[in-house]
């Protein structure tokens, strides 16, 4: 069988008293996408920066094409950096306003490789084509283009190094509406052109159902519920996942709204995170966590999981 492209195996991440990531698995295959969503605080972006080595796991271990990600030699780290980039959620917040698009592009291969000018020059305009953007944008600066322009650019640096795993961190969150659906229909297509794999975070179900083959649901930094995209949208065995559903009635469903309240930290190991704000939850939720467990061709943390179907 062949090895995920990325494997993650029970990381974590704690920042103080505070399990950001509590011990979350999952694999990533090339060409594939793998959603992750929840309400703010559940640790989404913290999973991300994991994924793209921007910080460390606490615990746990990430490995990609089946060797390690930490304790590697300064050549071997730099080569696997290559390998996963990172989309933002705020394009202009990630791009320096003191260069011009032909110099934010340039700087990865200057860098990373030991390509020349013209060798930079030529890859820097072919990606540029490539993510729809004129040749006379390449001496501007970022201020002077539209949000979904400025994501282009922000995918476009992503792209340089040619990586094969992107981590997009809400990557249309901040743009409207009519924009998001062009920039998702980019990323779809860049994503057969060069067999890209993503790690696409995002709060908003409906554009996961356009762009997930796989989906992770968290809560409080633990997974509660993953597996196939269309299976979980379609047919939820979480009352979390439900009930995130429930708030977005463009999905189609129709389900009863199953969620009150805030998350509540600290609520006992030995408990279900969830069981405060659920309207199932009985004495079993309140006395024992639930486990990830396999049940309808998914993983679901969920005592009461069966009576929801």
């Amino acid at each position: 069988m062949t090895a995920p492209l990325l494997a993650a195996e029970e990381v974590a991440r704690d920042y103080g008293a505070v399990k950001a990531v509590d011990g979350v698995s999952f694999t990533i295959a090339g060409g594939r996408t793998l959603a992750v969503v929840g309400e703010s605080g559940s640790g989404k972006s913290t999973l991300g920066r994991l994924v793209a080595l921007l910080e460390p796991p606490d615990r746990g271990r990430l490995l990609f094409e089946d060797g390690p990600t930490q304790g590697l030699a300064r050549p071997a780290a730099r080569a696997l950096r290559r390998q996963i980039q990172m989309v933002f959620q705020n394009p202009y917040g990630s791009l320096n306003p003191r260069k011009k698009v032909a110099q934010i592009l340039a700087e990865p291969l200057a860098i990373n490789t030991s390509a020349n000018r013209a060798e930079r020059r030529e890859r820097v305009r072919a990606m540029m084509g490539l993510v729809g953007l004129a040749p006379e944008h390449e001496q501007r600066y970022p201020h002077m283009f539209s949000g979904g322009q400025r994501q282009r650019i922000a995918i476009a640096r992503a792209l340089m190094l040619q990586p094969r795993l992107v981590v997009a961190d809400e990557p249309v969150s901040a743009l409207d509406l009519s924009i998001q659906a062009q920039v998702l229909n980019l990323m779809m297509d860049l994503k057969e052109r060069l067999g890209l794999a993503y790690l696409f975070i995002s709060h908003d179900l409906a554009v996961v159902r356009h762009v997930a083959d796989d989906l992770v649901v968290l809560y409080l930094g633990r997974a509660v519920e993953q597996g196939a995209a269309a299976a979980l949208l379609d047919r939820p065995a979480h009352p979390y996942t439900r009930a995130l559903i429930a708030s977005r009635p463009r999905l189609g469903k129709s389900l009863p709204p199953l969620l009150a309240g805030e998350p509540v930290a600290g609520i006992a190991a030995d408990s279900c995170a969830f069981h405060p704000r659920c309207s199932l939850a009985v004495a079993r939720c309140r006395g024992e966590r639930p486990v990830l467990r396999p049940l309808d061709a998914r993983l679901v943390a969920c005592h009461r999981a069966e009576e929801l179907g």
